[in-house]
């Protein structure tokens, strides 16, 4: 998988993740850079706020994986330290 093929996987999937987004107002989340890893592309969460100087809380996980076959792998904090090593 290319690189642009994993940003359109990655922006459907902030995309339905927006959608869904009834709990946090104010928040959209949004495609950044990607890191090439041996099984994918990682992607930040990454957010915008309609108010920055007054951001809600946030918590989860730091951010996903674009695998090759396009399904989405969650990564959670203990996996995230590990990231930087698996890039290629």
């Amino acid at each position: 998988m290319q690189e642009l093929e994993a940003k359109e996987f990655a922006q459907k999937h902030v995309d339905e993740m927006n959608a869904k987004n009834t709990d946090i107002e104010g928040v959209t989340w949004v495609v950044k850079g990607s890191l090439k890893l041996k099984k994918g592309y990682y992607f930040d969460y990454t957010f915008e706020f309609k108010d920055p100087e007054n951001p809600p809380m946030l918590a989860g996980a730091p951010g996903f994986i674009v695998l090759a076959d396009g399904n989405i792998e969650l990564i959670d904090w203990t996996e995230y330290s590990d990231i930087k090593s698996q890039a290629s």
